[in-house]
């Protein structure tokens, strides 16, 4: 069945986030691109500063790219999307590792000197937005510890808009590196299991000398069980 009409004040009642979350989850092909379509036209035309705007311009483009909707919306979409880049807040980093990068420690060696706390995450991963939520919180309780926070993103090379944006869009203060095929094979590895499987998110605490202090650290969440492993790793 494809759905040929949405009513138009669908969008503005106090059940939006449920709907918008049924949607996603339950629809599929056509009707999923139907719907996006509608959300995202709702939202753009009621000027709605929605996270949900920019999870759903980023879906429908990634998984129906030639969508009408899209080619008929290109300035208002763009509009958007530079709205959020005129935002940026300066203590978000991009940062590149050397050309013949092929692991965890070379990723890292540009920061020798520093205790930093690396956290290991996708765009995809549900549980690693998640964690998103509590990074204001940590920031304001490790403002007087010394260390750096790098997020180091497993996305394949063809979502690497989608990875910048949401860096932006959440708002994650720290250096930024999306891994590379060898460099991530090293990584499951390293902190993998037996079989060089690891989920995400994952959090790894190096020393200053570059050495892997703790192989499977707390996330911000836990923020004061992480606040003293940090602290045991600086003061040592």
């Amino acid at each position: 069945m494809y759905i040929k009409h949405i009513p138009d004040n669908l969008f503005y009642d106090n059940s939006l986030e449920y709907f918008y979350n049924g949607f996603v989850s339950m629809l599929r092909g056509k009707n999923l691109e139907f719907m996006l379509k509608k959300f995202i036209e709702s939202l753009i035309d009621y000027s709605f500063g929605d996270s949900r705007l920019l999870k759903s311009i980023i879906y429908l483009e990634t998984n129906y790219p030639e969508n009408k909707f899209l080619k008929a919306h290109e300035e208002e979409i763009k509009k958007y999307k530079g709205s959020i880049k005129a935002s940026i807040n300066d203590k978000v980093l991009f940062f590149e590792s050397p050309e013949d990068s092929e692991n965890f420690y070379d990723i890292i060696s540009q920061f020798k000197g520093k205790v930093l706390y690396i956290d290991i995450w996708a765009t995809w991963c549900g549980p690693c937005i998640k964690e998103f939520a509590h990074l204001e919180k940590f920031r304001t309780q490790t403002e007087e510890l010394d260390f750096i926070h790098i997020f180091l993103s497993v996305d394949r090379k063809s979502f690497h808009e989608k990875w910048r944006t949401l860096v932006h869009h959440y708002n994650l203060e720290g250096y930024h590196y999306r891994i590379n095929q060898k460099e991530s094979d090293h990584i499951h590895q390293l902190f993998g299991n037996e079989k060089a499987l690891l989920g995400i998110p994952h959090c790894v605490i190096v020393d200053r000398d570059g050495n892997i202090a703790v192989k499977d650290a707390y996330g911000v969440g836990q923020s004061q069980k992480l606040i003293d492993q940090l602290t045991e790793v600086i003061n040592n």
